[in-house]
């Protein structure tokens, strides 16, 4: 089910597994943004898809994020990721100039 994107942090991105490759694994401490929520009939559970790691086919079977390994960011966060960002960006320009 497509939903209003929303943003999440990687918790945990331990025990991933093997059928997923490196470039489509998830890492801690890492913004991502969900834009689809399953209800997994299978396992009678969610699942997320993530706009920046999506899950093809070359990760079968696996075709959805575990939600248990991310957690909501706040508005208040999101705004403070941004400043930071910006303030780095800054700094690098002082740097180079």
């Amino acid at each position: 089910m497509q939903v209003e994107p929303f943003k999440v942090i990687c918790v945990d991105d331990k025990n991933q597994p093997a059928q997923i490759n490196a470039e489509s694994k998830v890492v801690k401490g890492d913004e991502y943004t969900v834009d689809s929520v399953e209800f997994l009939l299978s396992s009678q559970a969610q699942g997320f898809t993530l706009v920046e790691k999506p899950l093809g086919e070359d990760c079968f079977p696996y075709f959805y994020w575990t939600p248990s390994r991310f957690r909501l960011i706040t508005e208040a966060e999101s705004l403070h990721m941004s400043e930071s960002i910006a303030d780095l960006i800054k700094e690098d320009e002082l740097k180079t100039a």
